[in-house]
C-alpha cells in the first residue's frame, strides 16, 4: 500500500492557501476605479468572493477536509508500517519492504518497547531510522538460559539452529550438539543485541474498537 504523494500545498502548510485567496481578492479590488458607483463595488466584491472560493477549491489538498488534524501515533491508533531491521553487523535481520505491510495497535505492546515509544508523535508518509538499545528490545543476554541436556532427551533428527519447545511452553534453540548431549540456549535470538529499524508510516487510524460481550 503506497502513500498519497503531498501536493505542493501540503508539503508548504495551510498558511498558504489563505495567503492565496486574500491576494488574489487584492488584485481583483484593486481593478475598482476610484469613481466607481456603489453597486459596482458591491458587484466587484462579489466576484472577489466567488474568486477567492475559486482559488481555495483549486489549492485543497485531497484527503481530510481543509484545516482538519492529521492523525498521529498515539495510544488506540492503528498504525501500518513498512521496516527493515538491521543488527550490529550490517545485516539485515527481517523487512516488509515489497511485501504486506505490517500493522499493530498502538499502546498493546505488541513491538519492542524502544521501538514503540519512538514512533510516537509520527504520521503518515513520516520515515525515521530508530536506534534500539538491547535494554529496550529483547533484553541483555543471560547465559543461565543456556542448558545442557542428554541427547535422548530430544527429537533424533534436532541439529544447530533446530527450534525446540519443553513441557513448559519455553522456545528453545539447539546451539551446539556432542556425541551425548545436546546444548540449549532459550534467550531469543536477538537478545544482547542492539536494533536498527528504518521505519516508513504508510497510515494511521483509530483502531476499531472490540465489540462488548453480552
Amino acid at each position: 500500500m503506497k502513500p498519497a504523494r503531498k501536493s505542493r500545498v501540503e508539503a508548504e502548510g495551510g498558511g498558504d492557501l489563505k495567503a492565496a485567496a486574500i491576494g488574489t481578492g487584492r488584485v481583483i479590488a484593486g481593478r475598482v476605479g476610484k469613481g466607481a458607483a456603489l453597486k459596482d463595488r458591491t458587484k466587484f466584491s462579489s466576484l472577489v468572493a466567488a474568486a477567492g472560493g475559486i482559488v481555495l477549491a483549486a489549492l485543497a489538498p485531497e484527503g481530510p477536509a481543509f484545516g482538519a488534524s492529521v492523525p498521529t501515533i498515539a495510544d488506540g491508533m492503528l498504525v501500518t508500517l513498512e521496516y527493515t531491521l538491521t543488527l550490529p553487523d550490517k545485516s539485515v535481520a527481517d523487512t516488509n519492504v515489497g511485501k504486506e505491510p505490517f500493522s499493530y495497535t498502538q499502546g498493546s505492546h505488541l513491538i519492542v518497547p524502544g521501538l514503540e515509544k519512538a514512533l510516537t508523535g509520527m504520521k503518515a508518509g513520516d520515515k525515521k531510522r530508530v536506534v534500539v538499545p538491547a535494554d529496550q528490545a529483547y533484553g541483555a543476554y543471560d547465559s543461565g538460559k543456556r542448558l545442557t541436556v542428554p541427547k535422548t532427551k530430544v527429537p533424533a533428527d534436532a541439529r544447530v539452529g533446530s527450534v525446540l519447545q519443553d513441557k513448559a511452553g519455553r522456545v528453545l534453540r539447539v546451539v551446539e550438539t556432542t556425541p551425548d548431549s545436546v546444548i540449549l540456549d532459550a534467550n531469543h535470538p536477538l537478545a544482547g543485541k542492539e536494533l536498527t529499524f528504518d521505519v516508513k508510516i504508510l497510515k494511521v487510524e483509530q483502531a476499531p474498537q472490540e465489540e462488548k460481550k453480552p
